[in-house]
């Protein structure tokens, strides 16, 4: 999980992972719908609809900026097909690094099945990686209604 998303519940990691124990699923993404999908990375999937990779918002066209899915930064997987993946990755992205994400695309090429869950509250996806989203998220934590941060998560995250 990425470490700079706060608001993440410990429900929806459970569906994470309950939809790889018994969905019988090689990797599981947390994916989430926004109406604008700012940096998130964006899920890729087939004309099937099954997921075939994730396509970070810096590396993608202008197509796949318009897709609303994207990563939540949550996944589970097979820890011996995550390792084998992880021997794979290779820079060629626009900033020279190796993703994790990445990890997708090799997975589904090679025959494994991946699945994304969709988080209940796209709230939770509010991330901090920047000064002003760490006053954001300090507001919203102070607000002692539920529907009061969740208002401000949403407006944070563009939605």
């Amino acid at each position: 999980t990425c470490g700079d998303m706060p608001f993440i519940s410990s429900a929806t990691y459970r569906r994470v992972w309950a939809e790889a124990e018994e969905g019988g699923a090689d990797a599981v993404i947390l994916t989430g719908i926004l109406s604008c999908g700012g940096s998130f990375g964006r899920i890729l999937r087939s004309s099937s609809g099954e997921i075939v990779g994730i396509r970070e918002a810096r590396d993608a066209s202008e197509g796949e900026l318009a897709i609303r899915e994207v990563n939540g930064g949550v996944y589970c997987f097979r820890i011996s097909l995550l390792i084998q993946a992880l021997g794979a990755l290779r820079p060629d992205n626009a900033q020279g690094e190796l993703y994790l994400t990445d990890t997708i695309s090799y997975l589904v090429g090679a025959g494994c099945r991946v699945v994304g869950v969709e988080v209940g509250n796209v709230y939770e996806l509010f991330g901090i990686n920047t000064p002003e989203q760490l006053r954001v998220a300090e507001r919203i934590l102070a607000e002692s209604s539920p529907s009061q941060r969740n208002f401000l998560a949403l407006q944070a995250l563009g939605r």
